[in-house]
């Protein structure tokens, strides 16, 4: 949590040009290593890649995933850290808390067993499960924190693109990112094509 509020931004030394409003690509890390290493691999070979920010958000903290992590050296780099995981709390929200609900009990048994969520099934009359709810709470914790608290994004005014470690881009991502965005600028929000 307290590195998320650190906000050191790593290889600024060796990659001191990065234009101000370039783009930031912003990756969603779970406990996945190997396809995080994929990811990684693809980025390297991403022509203007030095021109990124790339900032990790995790929700789960591992050694093996900071070491992968370090290994980035042609962009800056930022790690933040969602504070809300089940990694942090296993056994009480957002992780299993003994009280919940069964995912699939019904409602009114679920009220009669008082469990903790039996008011509030979901849309398919399912309860929360916390590694799916983990992942969507991180993403709006991500975006909030992205557009809100990183520092050095105070006015940003560029492109973000939010992936998760398990994608793989294409060499030219960058190109095309930035010519789409130069397309739809050019000839307005309102185009329809």
């Amino acid at each position: 949590l307290f590195r998320s509020f650190d906000q050191t931004i790593k290889n600024v030394e060796t990659i001191s040009s990065r234009p101000v409003d370039d783009v930031v690509l912003v990756v969603q890390v779970h406990n996945r290593p190997d396809y995080l290493k994929l990811l990684i691999e693809s980025l390297r070979h991403s022509r203007g890649i030095e021109n990124v920010l790339l900032v990790f958000s995790h929700d789960y903290w591992s050694s093996e995933i900071n070491k992968i992590i370090a290994s980035v050296d042609f962009c800056q780099v930022l790690q933040i850290f969602f504070p809300f995981s089940i990694q942090l709390y296993p056994n009480e929200f957002p992780g299993n808390d003994p009280k919940d609900c069964p995912r699939d009990i019904d409602k009114k048994d679920a009220l009669k067993l008082g469990c903790l969520n039996a008011q509030y099934p979901d849309s398919f009359g399912h309860y929360r499960e916390a590694k799916f709810s983990q992942t969507k709470h991180h993403w709006w914790w991500k975006l909030h924190f992205v557009w809100e608290k990183v520092k050095v994004l105070k006015d940003y005014k560029g492109l973000m693109l939010f992936i998760e470690e398990d994608h793989y881009m294409s060499p030219d991502f960058y190109y095309v990112l930035k010519k789409m965005w130069s397309k739809k600028t050019e000839e307005g929000p309102d185009r329809k094509s």
